[in-house]
């Protein structure tokens, strides 16, 4: 045998490879079946993130644009008809709207129109008239939009009490909406979180509208668009549960029982307007993963 240096010195060309001798082998991947953990009821509820993750898509934008334009071009439109009539600012109008609606305007607010109103008409209809551009302007250009919405809010309500039912009920929606859309994050640049709070005013809607029902004249369908007290009922009921359905949908998710997790799950589907196929889809059991294992071959 040759050796170098002591070593033996072995010429690997000439090697013979046994029949026993194991062939080398790649990795070989084997699927294997990893159970995932069973779904929760709580697992197939819709996320909800706060803060700089629920910033507005342009989806929930563009729905509520056709409102704000609406709304803006109503308020305008309203303060130019009163900035271009001497009627108006010599307190005429006013005082003639006031006779008018004396006797469809709620018993309890009467007082108000006789004693304050009337009196003061030509400094409240200049008030009216800078809180209307006021609140067509905001929502032009997108600034202060919260408090142009709830100086609109008292303004249309103070009609509706006064009598004047038409447009100031479906004003109102109009500003409920975007009141919530501001609330949620749609528009508007801070997001507040539904908290108990919440359930507070939906509480002290609730109330203000069982003060209305007394005062309600009629039920019949083709007179109840007139009665300002129906309307008002109607309104503080429906802003209620929008702010009880919101804190419901918007609340951490918790071990609650199946009743109480299933009508959640009911409610919330109800309120997004989604099939209820599309929530029991996300049920569906994932996938087995695959686990890559580098197994050698022994020799047999």
């Amino acid at each position: 045998m040759l050796t170098f240096e002591g070593r033996p010195i072995v010429n690997t060309r000439n090697v013979v490879r046994t029949p026993w001798s194991p062939p080398a082998t790649a990795p070989v991947a084997i699927v294997i079946p990893v159970p995932a953990p069973a779904p929760t009821p709580h697992a197939v509820e819709r996320p909800v993130t706060h803060g700089a993750a629920a910033v507005s898509h342009s989806s929930a934008l563009f729905t509520v644009i056709p409102l704000r334009i609406f709304l803006a071009a109503g308020w305008l439109r309203a303060a130019a008809e009163k900035l271009i009539s001497h009627k108006w600012w010599n307190g005429g109008e006013l005082r003639a709207f006031l006779v008018a609606e004396h006797s469809t305007a709620l018993p309890f607010f009467r007082p108000v129109m006789d004693h304050v109103f009337a009196p003061a008409a030509i400094p409240v209809t200049g008030l009216v008239i800078l809180a209307e551009l006021a609140c067509g302007i905001a929502l032009v250009i997108g600034r202060s939009m919260r408090l142009a919405l709830y100086t609109g809010v008292v303004m249309n309500v103070t009609f509706v009490l006064c009598g004047r039912v038409n447009p100031s009920a479906f004003y109102l929606v109009m500003e409920i909406a975007l009141l919530f859309a501001i609330a949620g994050g749609a528009i508007g640049r801070t997001l507040r979180r539904p908290s108990r709070h919440t359930l507070t005013f939906a509480g002290v809607w609730l109330l203000l509208g069982g003060v209305f029902v007394p005062y309600i004249r009629t039920l019949e369908p083709a007179l109840v668009i007139a009665d300002p007290a129906i309307m008002m009922t109607f309104l503080c009921m429906i802003t209620a549960a929008a702010l009880v359905i919101r804190w419901v949908t918007a609340i951490p998710r918790r071990a609650d029982s199946r009743f109480v997790t299933t009508w959640t799950r009911r409610l919330d589907t109800w309120a997004n307007g989604k099939e209820s196929h599309t929530v029991e889809a996300s049920l569906e059991m994932p996938r087995p993963r695959a686990v890559l294992i580098n197994d050698r071959r022994r020799p047999s």
